[in-house]
């Protein structure tokens, strides 16, 4: 703050000069918004890594998709009723939940898959071509060790053994696939918002 005199037009007059230094309180937004999201955008992506028998793995996914609802909300607190340019961040959040919604409708269809596998109905006809095999997958029976097996029987032993082994490379195979899809979309995602906010 200073004192100063000005003249104008002959008369002299004495003002106050005041500087206000305004700053954006930056960390408080990167440690209460966008770590949380950018930690749970990684976090939907390892849902994929859990085993169907484990019974939390659409659980997680809905519980995610929640909290990005809840951010959402909280980010909509922050902004003016009437903007007239769209907030970065906001998109960015909308296109995580979009994410975290396509992985639980993936999950869903993993979880109809591993069910139909598991009550012996035949898998679709395109997963063993899409994964380069040729065998279908038919009713499921108990794995059958040797020892369980007269020696004549060996056939129906080597049989079942090769119907569980291919349903558990199916699930494996679709598993990964979907987290190697989905992390790399939230890899994309995460890198176009931070390019963009920094320009």
């Amino acid at each position: 703050m200073a004192l100063r005199e000005y003249k104008t037009l002959g008369m002299s007059s004495d003002w106050i000069e005041v500087t206000l230094v305004l700053k954006r309180r930056t960390m408080f937004y990167i440690l209460n918004n966008i770590l949380p999201v950018v930690f749970l955008s990684f976090l939907n992506t390892f849902a994929f890594l859990l085993p169907e028998e484990s019974g939390e793995k659409m659980s997680l996914c809905v519980s995610i998709l929640l909290s990005y609802a809840m951010f959402l909300t909280l980010i909509n607190s922050y902004l003016p009723a009437n903007s007239d340019h769209l907030c970065f961040f906001s998109v960015y959040v909308t296109l995580l939940v979009l994410i975290s919604t396509l992985t639980c409708l993936v999950t869903i269809f993993m979880f109809v898959l591993h069910t139909r596998l598991q009550r012996g109905k035949v898998c679709p006809r395109w997963l063993p071509i899409a994964w380069g095999s040729d065998s279908k997958v038919g009713t499921t029976e108990p794995r059958v060790e040797i020892e369980d097996v007269a020696p004549n029987q060996s056939d129906v032993k080597e049989k079942a053994n090769k119907t569980t082994d291919m349903k558990d490379l199916i699930m494996t195979r679709c598993n990964k696939a979907a987290f190697g899809t989905f992390f790399t979309l939230t890899i994309l995602i995460n890198l176009i918002y931070f390019i963009s906010v920094s320009l």
